[in-house]
Order: structure tokens, then C-alpha cells, then sequence
């Protein structure tokens, strides 16, 4: 029994053995079957890649291309027509020139010879426009003043204007309740009077 039991025990030992040998031997089949299908897609994802990037690249240098072309056609346009308003409008011109001069002139540090001469100067112009602002607010209210006084004297005040108002509403109203009572009179006439149509 000890040999039976021996044998039984190989020939399971053998059939586990080719199991596990075929197990084995599928599932590397199987692996290699699944990693050279990736490797293929891989290589097709990059293969695809590879084409949008380069039809990118293309696109975009075509649309590059087409945009310096159309910006040197539309910088020569403009520069013809600036050109061409320069020297109609010569004075205009002149006086953008000075304002684009005088921007980039503030834009630059200020010399200490510069920095003497607009103190004084600005000091000079500070006080000139202190006194012109008082100048005009003392002017105008003067003014204000004499507007005032002047509609008093016609008694343009605002309780005379109320008044008037009132007085003008209390007229009209008369005037239209006459209207209407005039109008209600004939109306009542016509109705009094015998109706030759109807006879």
C-alpha cells in the first residue's frame, strides 16, 4: 500500500505539476498577447500624437504666417493713411507731436536745474490761480447776489410765484366749472325744446 500510496501521490504531484506548467504557460501566453496589444495602441497613441502635434505645428505656422502678411498689409495701409492725414492736417499733427514730446519728456527724472526753475515758476502759477479762484467764487456770488435782488424787486420770490400759482388755479377752475355749466345748459335746452323729427 505504502507503493500505491506513493505512486497516487506522484502521478498527482505530475498531474499538478502539468496544470500548473499549462497554467502557467497559458497565462504567460496570455500576458505577452496583452502586452504587445498595448505595446501596438501604445505606439498608435503616440503615432497620433505625433500627426496632431505636427498638424498643430503646421496650422499654426500657416495662421502665423497669414497674420505677419496681413499685419505688414495693414501697417503699410495705416502708415499711408497717417501719412497722408499728417499733411492735410499739418497743424494737428504739429501740436500731437508735442503732446507725444512733452509724455515722453514727464516720463524722464527731472535735472535739478529743472527742478529750480519749476519751483519758482510753480509757485508763481499756485498763487496765480489761488487769486483767479477766488477771483471767480467772490464773482459769482456777486452775481448770485444781484439775480437775487433783481426778482425781488419784481417780486419774483418764491412765496409770490405760490401765490400766483394758487390765484392762476382758482381762475382756471372758475373758467372751466363756467364751461361746464354753460355746456350743461345747452344740453338741457336741446332737450327742452320739442323734437321737430319726432312730431
Amino acid at each position: 500500500m505504502a507503493q500505491d500510496w506513493r505512486k497516487h501521490s506522484a502521478d498527482t504531484l505530475a498531474s499538478v505539476g502539468a496544470s500548473i506548467r499549462s497554467s502557467v504557460s497559458e497565462t504567460a501566453g496570455a500576458a505577452s498577447q496583452y502586452a504587445a496589444q498595448t505595446r501596438s495602441d501604445i505606439a498608435d497613441g503616440i503615432a497620433a500624437s505625433q500627426r496632431d502635434m505636427r498638424d498643430a505645428a503646421h496650422g499654426l505656422t500657416s495662421s502665423a504666417r497669414d497674420l505677419g502678411g496681413n499685419a505688414v498689409g495693414s501697417t503699410n495701409a495705416t502708415a499711408v493713411a497717417l501719412a497722408n492725414w499728417a499733411r492735410e492736417n499739418s497743424m494737428m499733427a504739429a501740436a500731437i507731436g508735442m503732446a507725444a514730446g512733452g509724455l515722453v519728456a514727464s516720463a524722464l527724472p527731472v535735472t535739478r536745474a529743472e527742478a529750480r526753475l519749476t519751483e519758482t515758476a510753480g509757485g508763481d502759477l499756485r498763487r496765480r490761480l489761488r487769486d483767479a479762484e477766488s477771483q471767480g467764487v467772490a464773482t459769482a456770488t456777486e452775481a448770485v447776489e444781484q439775480i437775487h435782488e433783481r426778482t425781488s424787486q419784481q417780486g419774483l420770490t418764491p412765496q409770490a410765484i405760490a401765490e400766483a400759482a394758487r390765484d392762476f388755479g382758482e381762475r382756471a377752475l372758475k373758467v372751466a366749472e363756467a364751461a361746464a355749466d354753460a355746456a350743461l345748459s345747452r344740453a338741457d335746452g336741446q332737450n327742452d325744446s320739442p323734437n321737430p323729427a319726432g312730431g
